[in-house]
């Protein structure tokens, strides 16, 4: 059901050491959202990613994924809910992209199966809607970085997860392909019910395309609600330490940061 609860997190606390990375976080993520995760360099958004998608275990507190304990399930059981989208995915080896993204399909196979018909359907399809199509054949080696990152997340998608998490996925892009990337998921989100929950550095890009927003700060959630509410000069000014100006544009509806230095 639409707007449903999926990952619900309880207090938790992640410790590297004395170091807390995590410090009670509570927070809710619920069924076709597009969530961001704001926070300055630090401040626990890869780590929050790592525990909602079951890498890394808390120190305290617990996920629950559909109201039962996301410990309890397998990692084959989790690999078929969640996919994970890194800022940096380095292969040396000249694998094609087809072989790449068909390893995306690896948790939905048995033991010692091979692929089927029906597996190649969704490989193809994925590569077909993340514009890689005709690079099939080629060594990923062979493809600059964002047809890479592309062939990333088309693996992802071949995965058909139910919950999409993007890392700084689009951090080692330009302008052009960033807003690619993020339109080609943001359609996912609206058109296919894709949850998405996405780490960014890019205020402006997160404007646009979050529905919702989470801010971090050492570790902890200082702010979170629809974009509407808490993407504002406020917020931001007190979580990034910088002084902003944000309009709605009157040509898409959404939001446009100007950043506001003060010059010598």
């Amino acid at each position: 059901m639409k707007n449903t609860v999926l990952i619900n997190t309880d207090r938790v606390t992640i410790n590297y050491g004395s170091q807390a990375a995590l410090q009670e976080v509570s927070m809710e993520i619920r069924d076709g959202g597009f969530y961001g995760l704001l926070g300055p360099n630090g401040s626990g958004k890869t780590t929050l990613i790592s525990v909602l998608c079951g890498a890394m275990k808390p120190s305290s507190g617990r996920v629950l994924w559909q109201n039962r304990d996301l410990s309890d399930y397998s990692r084959k059981e989790i690999a078929r809910s969640f996919a994970v989208v890194p800022q940096d995915y380095y292969i040396n080896f000249p694998f094609s992209v087809l072989e790449i993204v068909m390893m995306g399909r690896k948790p939905h196979l048995n033991r010692f199966a091979r692929s089927q018909s029906e597996d190649l359907e969704v490989v193809y399809w994925c590569m077909e809607v993340c514009g890689i199509l005709e690079h099939a054949d080629k060594p990923i080696t062979n493809l600059s970085g964002g047809e890479r990152q592309r062939v990333i997340l088309a693996r992802a998608l071949a995965q058909t997860p139910e919950v999409l998490f993007l890392d700084e996925a689009t951090s080692n892009l330009d302008i052009c392909h960033k807003i690619e990337l993020l339109s080609l998921v943001k359609k996912m989100n609206v058109e296919q019910g894709l949850t998405v929950i996405c780490a960014m550095h890019d205020l402006s890009l997160a404007g646009i395309f979050c529905d919702d927003l989470v801010y971090l700060e050492r570790g902890k959630v200082v702010c979170s609600g629809p974009a509407d509410m808490v993407f504002n000069e406020e917020v931001i000014g007190r979580v990034f330490k910088i002084k902003v100006e944000i309009k709605k544009s009157t040509c898409n509806g959404k939001y446009n940061l100007s950043l506001l230095p003060e010059l010598a």
